[in-house]
C-alpha cells in the first residue's frame, strides 16, 4: 500500500490526519466556516453537501465548491453527500447522486470524494471510474448509527471496499457497550496488519477513544468538529 499524497499531505503516514467537516446550510455560512477552519490545525476539510440548503441545485453546488476551493487552497477538500440512512441530512435519487458527484469532480475543485458503500454497485463503479480519470481519491464509507457488526464483517467490508478501488476504506459504527468498542479496535489491528488504508470509528461517547487513539489504531484520518458535530462523539478541533 502506497501512501496517498494530496496537496503535500501524506495520508496513510502516521500520525492520523485531522479532518473537519463543514455542516453549515447557506453559502455565506459555509464560506465563513471554511475561513475559520483555516485558522485551526485542521489538515483536511470535508464539505457535507447534504447540509447545504441548495444541495440539489448543481449550478449552486459548483459555485460553492469553487469559492470553497479558493479559500482552502492548501487544504485537501473532501466532497460528501451523506444520505439519511447513513446519518445524513437529506435523501437523493441514484441518478441525482451520480450526476452530483460527476459534476463535482469535473469542477476540478475537490481532491477526494466520499461515496456510500451501500449504494448501487453500478453507481459506485461509475464514480470510481470518473474519479480515476480526474485524478481524485475515493473514500468508500459505511455508517451504522444503531449498532456495530461482528469483527469479521467489519474487516470483510474493509477488504471489499479496497477491492472495489477505494483509496481509503471507512467504517463508522455505533457501539452499544464497551465490548463493541474493543471489537472495533481489534478490527483495526487486523486491517492494519493487512495494510489496508482505512478509517474506523466507534461513534458516540463510548467510542471517543477511537478518535483520540486513531494513530495508534491505524486510522489514517480522524474527524473533529468545528462548532456543530457531523457525527456523534466528534471532538472539537482545538481539544483534539
Amino acid at each position: 500500500m502506497q501512501d496517498l499524497n494530496i496537496k503535500g499531505l501524506t495520508i496513510g503516514e502516521m500520525p492520523s490526519k485531522i479532518c473537519v467537516p463543514i455542516t453549515a446550510s447557506t453559502q455565506d455560512t459555509i464560506l465563513e466556516e471554511a475561513k475559520e477552519i483555516t485558522k485551526t490545525k485542521a489538515q483536511l476539510v470535508e464539505w457535507r453537501c447534504d447540509y447545504y440548503e441548495d444541495c440539489k441545485d448543481i449550478a449552486k453546488v459548483v459555485d460553492t465548491l469553487k469559492k470553497l476551493s479558493a479559500i482552502l487552497v492548501k487544504l485537501p477538500l473532501i466532497f460528501t453527500f451523506r444520505t439519511i440512512n447513513e446519518g445524513g441530512n437529506c435523501d437523493i435519487k441514484a441518478s441525482e447522486y451520480l450526476l452530483l458527484y460527476k459534476t463535482a469532480m469535473l469542477s476540478k475543485t475537490v481532491d477526494l470524494v466520499d461515496v456510500e458503500f451501500m449504494r448501487e454497485e453500478a453507481t459506485i463503479n461509475n464514480i470510481i471510474k470518473h474519479a480515476k480519470t480526474a485524478g481524485i481519491a475515493v473514500i468508500l464509507s459505511h455508517h451504522d448509527f444503531d449498532s456495530t457488526p461482528p469483527q469479521d464483517k467489519i474487516v470483510s467490508r474493509l477488504r471489499m471496499m479496497e477491492k472495489m478501488g477505494a483509496h481509503i476504506c471507512k467504517v463508522a459504527y455505533m457501539p452499544r457497550n464497551e465490548s463493541d468498542v474493543e471489537n472495533m479496535k481489534a478490527s483495526c489491528n487486523l486491517a492494519k496488519n493487512e495494510e489496508i488504508r482505512f478509517v474506523a470509528i466507534s461513534m458516540g461517547e463510548l467510542g471517543k477513544s477511537t478518535r483520540l487513539d486513531a494513530s495508534e489504531l491505524g486510522s489514517c484520518i480522524t474527524f473533529a468538529s468545528f462548532g456543530n458535530e457531523s457525527a456523534p462523539g466528534q471532538i472539537q478541533i482545538n481539544e483534539l
